[in-house]
C-alpha cells in the first residue's frame, strides 16, 4: 500500500466507525503506518471489529464524529448516533511516526 497522510488514514478510520464496516481499516491496520496500542495488527482488527460490531447492533444508524485536539500530537474522536446525548465510542488518536489507535471500553 503506497505511504498516504496521517489525515488520510484517520478519514478512513471515521468512515469506518461511522458506516459500522471495519473491513474498510484493515489494509491501514495492516500497514506500517496504524497500531493499536500494544496489540498486534489482528489482534488490533479483531478488537475493532467486535467492539464496534456490539456497538452497532445497538445503534445501527449512521453516526457521526466530533474531533477535539488535545495536544498537537493527540486528538479524541467521539463517536455519536443519532439518539444518545454521549459518544457511543471515544478514540484516543496518537500522531506521531504512527497513528496510535486507543479505543476506550466505555
Amino acid at each position: 500500500m503506497p505511504l498516504l497522510s496521517k489525515e488520510k488514514i484517520k478519514e478512513e478510520f471515521i468512515e469506518a466507525v461511522n458506516k459500522g464496516m471495519p473491513e474498510l481499516f484493515l489494509p491501514y491496520i495492516l500497514s506500517t503506518e496504524v497500531s493499536f496500542g500494544d496489540l498486534e495488527p489482528n489482534d488490533g482488527y479483531e478488537y475493532f471489529r467486535d467492539f464496534l460490531s456490539s456497538l452497532k447492533e445497538e445503534s445501527p444508524e449512521t453516526w457521526h464524529c466530533n474531533i477535539k485536539e488535545i495536544s498537537e500530537s493527540k486528538q479524541e474522536l467521539s463517536f455519536y448516533d443519532q439518539k444518545h446525548k454521549h459518544p457511543r465510542l471515544t478514540v484516543y488518536v496518537t500522531l506521531g511516526d504512527k497513528l496510535v489507535f486507543d479505543i476506550m471500553p466505555f
